[in-house]
């Protein structure tokens, strides 16, 4: 009989896990290996195609001390060692009984909400949110931005992706704040960052987005929205250092119109 199970390059021990926690590692672990084991011809199109049809995971993008909006059963959180906050109180259940049975992780989980983080300023190297800011009601999402803002160090990032709402049309249940390139860009300036970039194709380097700014005047994009905020320089001038990453998920309905927060 199987006791321990490997997911996202966390081992956790099977015995004693909740039903709820044991459902979540199970279907996450499944949907490592189907991703994992692609078929021959799917690892052709990603020798072939790197740019276009490999995307590297969000949080593959991160480094550094990092916080993970929207964490969920945060398997993603302690892979990454960081810090986790979620609204869902049951899902955050499920992260700490997952991390009481994690071999050799650690990670912090806490019930807070993306719009009022309860950190001091420039606390992160990195926060990161992962299809979670489409939940964000409108009024809240430029609060949710100065935040990010305000918990980064000098250098730091924040990194999201999200869908693009010129091509999620009609949008999907629970999107209430879907935006395009070019509104993303206007928001994070507005909330103190200075460079907002993106990958050309599906992964790759990060641009500025006038590229992809281009073709959303002209067509609409075909892909998700994946940015990274870099914040503006210090008050002396000095240009920050590279960025660091973060990334977040949230549920299907938008907790955020209630901000809550505990330590």
């Amino acid at each position: 009989m199987v006791d321990r199970v490997r997911v996202k390059g966390v081992e956790f021990r099977l015995d004693g896990l909740s039903p709820e926690a044991d459902h979540y590692l199970r279907v996450k672990g499944k949907r490592a290996a189907e991703k994992a084991n692609e078929g021959l011809f799917r690892r052709l199109l990603a020798a072939l195609l790197p740019a276009d049809y490999a995307r590297a995971p969000v949080e593959a993008l991160v480094s550094g001390r990092t916080l993970v909006v929207g964490c969920a059963g945060g398997i993603e959180t302690m892979a990454m060692a960081a810090v986790g906050l979620d609204v869902d109180r049951d899902a955050l259940r499920i992260a700490v009984d997952l991390r009481a049975h994690a071999v050799g992780m650690t990670a912090g989980f806490l019930a807070a909400s993306g719009a009022d983080l309860p950190f001091r300023d420039g606390h992160f190297d990195s926060v990161l949110s992962d299809n979670v800011v489409e939940h964000i009601p409108g009024a809240l999402l430029p609060r949710h931005l100065r935040e990010a803002r305000r918990v980064l160090k000098d250098g730091g990032r924040y990194v999201f992706s999200t869908p693009n709402r010129c091509f999620e049309v009609p949008a999907k249940d629970g999107h209430i704040s879907l935006h395009s390139y070019a509104e993303w860009e206007a928001m994070a300036r507005d909330a103190g960052f200075s460079r907002i970039l993106s990958p050309r194709r599906r992964s790759g380097p990060l641009e500025d987005l006038e590229w992809k700014k281009s073709k959303e005047a002209a067509a609409g994009s075909r892909t998700s929205t994946r940015c990274c905020c870099v914040p503006r320089r210090t008050a002396s001038g000095a240009p920050r250092a590279a960025p660091s990453r973060c990334c977040a998920r949230s549920g299907p309905r938008s907790p955020w119109t209630t901000p809550r927060a505990s330590r």
